[in-house]
C-alpha cells in the first residue's frame, strides 16, 4: 500500500484520507491494523463527530482504497460509537476481517448492550477499549473477543485486580500505548498477547485520490431501488456514473462478496450485493459524500463518460453481447488520469471481466477493437477498415458521437 509520501497528487484532485496503526503479536508480527480517521493534510486525530468519522473510515477503506491493499489479509480494528453501532453500516462489513472497537466514551446502557449481543449472535467480534474497572466488563465479558488496556493509566492494585479477572475468564489482552522496550517486556511478562504503540509504529497516514460521487445520482439510484425497478435499470443507472461504478466494484471485492469469482458486469456486483445491501451501501456513500462531490465534472470526467457512452452505442450497432460492459471499459480507460495512479495498480484487486482487463492493460482481446476505435477515431491515420468491427459504418460512428455528446450534456 503506497502512502501519500510515495506519490504526489495535483492540488485540484479530490483526496480521501485515513490512518492505520499496526497491532502486533508477542513475536512482533503484524496481525492487525487499527484504522483511524484523518482529515486530508492532517497527521493527528481531529474527531468532530465520531459516528461520521466511522462512516468515513469504512467508506475510504472498503470503497475508495480497497481492503486487500490496505490490510494485506489482516484484520481491521475500527472504532464504533453508539450511533454507528446501532446503524446498518455494521452489516456492510465482512465479519471475518473486522473487530468492532468500543471506545471508553460509549455508555454501555441497555440499548447498546442489546445491540452488541445481537451483533455477536450474527458473528461480529468486539474489543473494549481503555477498561478501568471490572464493572465495565461484566455485562459484556461473554461476547468480547479481546480487551484493550493501557498499563500506564491504572494504579498497581487496580491493574492486578483486572489481570486476575481476565486470566480467570481467559480473555485475550491487548496492551496499548507501548512507548518503549521496557513497556513491551513488562506486558509480555504479564500475559498480554497483542501490542500496539509508538514503540512499534506511529499511525501511518494514507492519502489517495478520489472520484467524487454525485449526490443527486446516488439519490436517483436509491429511488430506483425503492421503486423496485428491474435489475437492468439499476445496473444501467449505476454504470452511468464512473465514480459509483468504480466504488461498487471496489466494495464488492473488498467485502469479500465475490469470493474470488470474476465480476462479468456491474449487474453481477448488484446481484452479489442484493437489493437491501445495495441500498445500505448507497446510503452510506451518500452520507460520506461531501459537497465536493457536487462540483461540475472536470474535462477528464466528461471525456470518460463520453467515451463510455460512445462505446456502448457502438456495441449496440454491432450487436455486442453486453454493451454495458463497453461503457465500463470506456470510462475505466480514463481511471489512470483521473486517479493519478497506474492502471495496473488500480485494477489489481478488482475482479473485472478478463476482456476488459486485456483491453485496458494489454491492448488486445475481443473488446480491444471498441477501445481502439474510441481512442483513434480522430487520428489522421484512422481507417475504419483497420478496426475489427464488421459492418460498422462512418454514419453510425458519427451518430454515436452525437448521442454520446447529448448524453454528457444531459447529466452535467
Amino acid at each position: 500500500m503506497n502512502s501519500s509520501a510515495e506519490h504526489t497528487m495535483p492540488s485540484d484532485v479530490n483526496q480521501i484520507c485515513l490512518a492505520r496503526q499496526p497491532i502486533l503479536d508477542r513475536r512482533c508480527n503484524v496481525v492487525a491494523y487499527e484504522l483511524l480517521f484523518r482529515y486530508p493534510g492532517e497527521t493527528v486525530a481531529r474527531i468532530d463527530n465520531p459516528g461520521e468519522a466511522t462512516v468515513k473510515v469504512i467508506t475510504n477503506a472498503f470503497t475508495n482504497i480497497g481492503i486487500e491493499s490496505l490490510l494485506g489479509g489482516k484484520k481491521a480494528y475500527i472504532n464504533f460509537d453508539a450511533v454507528a453501532l446501532k446503524s446498518d453500516i455494521v452489516r456492510m462489513l465482512p465479519k471475518e476481517n473486522i473487530v468492532l472497537e468500543i471506545p471508553e466514551s460509549v455508555k454501555l446502557d441497555l440499548s447498546v448492550v442489546k445491540r452488541l449481543r445481537q451483533l455477536h449472535e450474527e458473528g461480529y467480534r468486539f474489543t473494549l477499549d481503555d477498561v478501568q474497572t471490572i464493572e465495565d466488563l461484566e455485562v459484556l465479558l461473554p461476547i468480547l473477543d479481546s480487551i484493550k488496556l493501557d498499563i500506564n493509566a491504572l494504579d498497581r492494585d487496580k491493574f492486578d485486580e483486572l489481570m486476575k479477572y481476565f486470566q480467570v475468564h481467559n480473555k485475550a489482552l491487548l496492551a496499548v500505548k507501548i512507548e518503549n522496550y521496557n513497556d513491551f517486556e513488562l506486558c509480555k511478562s504479564l500475559g498480554f498477547r497483542r501490542f500496539q504503540g509508538y514503540f512499534f509504529a506511529k499511525p501511518t497516514t494514507i492519502t489517495e485520490a478520489e472520484l467524487p460521487a454525485d449526490k443527486q445520482h446516488l439519490i436517483s439510484i436509491m429511488n430506483s431501488i425503492m421503486e423496485d425497478a428491474e435489475n437492468k435499470v439499476i445496473e444501467k443507472n449505476i454504470s452511468r456514473d464512473i465514480s459509483i461504478c468504480y466504488k461498487l466494484l471496489k466494495f464488492v471485492n473488498s467485502a469479500g462478496l465475490s469470493q474470488g469469482k470474476e465480476l462479468s458486469s456491474v449487474g453481477d456486483a448488484v446481484n452479489m450485493l442484493g437489493r437491501k445491501q445495495l441500498y445500505r451501501w448507497i446510503s452510506v456513500l451518500l452520507y460520506s459524500t461531501t459537497e465536493e462531490g457536487n462540483k461540475q465534472p472536470n474535462a477528464l470526467l466528461n471525456s470518460a463518460v463520453f467515451r463510455g457512452r460512445f462505446m456502448e452505442i457502438i456495441g449496440e450497432f454491432t450487436h455486442h453481447k453486453n454493451p454495458s460492459e463497453l461503457f465500463v471499459l470506456g470510462a475505466f480507460s480514463f481511471l489512470e488520469a483521473l486517479l493519478q495512479r497506474k492502471l495496473s495498480w488500480l485494477l489489481q484487486d478488482m475482479l473485472v471481466p478478463e476482456a476488459i482487463r486485456e483491453a485496458l492493460l494489454e491492448s488486445k482481446g475481443e473488446y480491444w477493437p471498441y477501445l481502439e476505435l474510441a481512442e483513434n477515431m480522430h487520428s489522421e491515420k484512422f481507417n475504419i477498415k483497420n478496426i475489427g468491427l464488421a459492418g460498422l459504418t462512418i454514419g453510425q460512428i458519427n451518430q454515436a458521437q452525437l448521442v454520446a455528446t447529448a448524453y454528457c450534456e444531459s447529466i452535467t
